[in-house]
């Protein structure tokens, strides 16, 4: 069961990388910092 629950971190983990990546590509776009910042942030952690 645990590595089960593994799995769905990391997981997890990487569908919000890909989130980061889209909202960096959204905040240079808009040019905006805050949103840049709130991207690399998501794709950090």
């Amino acid at each position: 069961m645990a590595e089960f629950l593994g799995d769905i971190a990391f997981m997890v983990e990487f569908l919000v990388l890909g989130i980061g990546l889209i909202v960096i590509h959204y905040g240079k776009k808009e040019d905006s910092k805050l949103v840049k910042a709130a991207g690399y942030i998501m794709s950090v952690r």
